[in-house]
């Protein structure tokens, strides 16, 4: 379906500008005037950047961004008296992602037939996290859907935010990684051989660093199909001894044992951890409930076994904060502030506290460590370069002095 470009009013008179997807330009005004809004211009979109995104969406993805869009949407309607089903028939024609689209299609359908919200989207997994059925639950029992829905949308944002400052930590030294391997494989193998050969043809005694160069070379030369091969087998091994649980549980032990990275990891998931838990007590659901979709969501088998620990431990009518201190995984203040909510019976505020303090110190030390990170890279690249520069210009100097 198309997208369109509008401009309208809202209900106080308010301009307010965005994009709708619809069948055609009149299905786009009755969407928009469903939401009380009185459009004043509207025209095809013609953003380039929506294709691209389109293509993203047919690939099966709703990013966490989107689903805190739709939760903020669907409160607003929800807390302006709006009901559930037309509330959702709209977010429905509003959405531009097909999965979304599709998603609230089958709930609202689901929900008309007299099912329940919650069981509805949890049908849909792949769309929804679980999160989000498990707060819509408690939102319907307590009777305050709208500010449930403001604090999972609040919860999403956070959560994006946070994995965005970590993934940019560690792109960017994964890509200047990468320009080095190609730069220097280039060298090695069109470069340096028009050397050897002009090399080959004096007689003359090569510094150690330039024999070394150009065996490297040769040898690289002579391999090549080799060295590519065992690369891509040992990248494909890797790969799948990660997919085992052993080999993840070893391999996400490891990423945490690491300097400053780890520091990174583990503050990112305690901090998702603690989030989400917080999230979950706050809005009604149960300790134990609330813990399983903890473990479910964190993606970490090493913090999910942590979680599982103190899940066995509230079942048996204890509390989560020795288990968790037991593992030796989580920074000593977790579980001490954790025990404090427990005995307080203020568990939620600590959680949220926690989860704050250290998604903010994960936010820090990831651009604390990309501006660590990018000397150290340029160090390294320099070197390399100053020793294959060299490596040629040395000898070259020689045979100018000969002549």
């Amino acid at each position: 379906m198309p997208h369109y470009n509008y401009a309208a009013r809202d209900l106080t008179g308010k301009h307010v500008k965005g994009t709708i997807q619809a069948a055609d330009e009149r299905a786009a005004g009755d969407a928009l005037r469903e939401i009380g809004y009185f459009v004043t211009n509207m025209e095809v979109s013609r953003d380039v950047g929506l294709y691209f995104k389109e293509l993203r969406q047919r690939m099966g993805r709703v990013s966490l961004m989107e689903i805190a869009s739709f939760a903020r949407q669907f409160a607003t309607m929800i807390g302006a008296g709006i009901s559930l089903i037309p509330s959702l028939r709209i977010l429905e024609q509003q959405t531009d992602n097909r999965l979304l689209q599709s998603a609230l299609g089958n709930v609202s359908s689901a929900v008309t037939r007299g099912e329940t919200l919650a069981g509805s989207m949890a049908q849909h997994r792949k769309v929804f996290p679980d999160i989000v059925p498990e707060l819509i639950t408690a939102g319907e029992v307590s009777g305050s859907l709208d500010a449930v829905l403001d604090r999972l949308a609040e919860y999403l944002e956070r959560e994006h935010v946070l994995n965005e400052k970590v993934r940019t930590a560690l792109y960017y030294p994964t890509i200047v990684l990468a320009v080095m391997i190609i730069g220097f494989n280039f060298l090695m193998y069109f470069v340096m051989p028009s050397f050897i050969e002009l090399f080959s043809s004096f007689d003359m005694n090569l510094p150690v660093t330039t024999r070394l160069v150009i065996w490297f070379s040769k040898f690289f030369r002579n391999n090549f199909f080799l060295l590519t091969g065992l690369s891509i087998l040992g990248l494909f091994m890797l790969h799948r001894y990660y997919k085992t649980p052993q080999g993840k549980k070893r391999t996400e032990l490891f990423l945490f044992n690491l300097p400053i990275i780890g520091q990174l990891f583990l503050k990112k998931e305690v901090a998702k951890f603690c989030l989400t838990l917080g999230t979950l007590v706050k809005s009604g659901v149960p300790l134990i409930t609330a813990l399983n979709v903890a473990e479910k969501t964190t993606g970490n088998s090493v913090i999910a076994e942590a979680i599982a620990q103190a899940q066995a431990s509230v079942r048996r009518g204890g509390g989560i904060a020795r288990p968790l201190q037991a593992t030796g995984l989580f920074p000593p203040m977790v579980p001490q502030m954790i025990r404090v909510g427990e005995e307080t019976g203020k568990l939620e505020e600590m959680l949220e506290k926690i989860g704050t303090f250290y998604s903010t110190d994960a936010m820090r030390l990831a651009e604390r460590m990309t501006s660590l990170i990018e000397p150290v890279l340029i160090i390294v690249l320099g070197v390399g370069v100053a020793v294959i520069v060299t490596s040629i210009y040395m000898p070259l100097f020689e045979m100018m002095n000969i002549e």
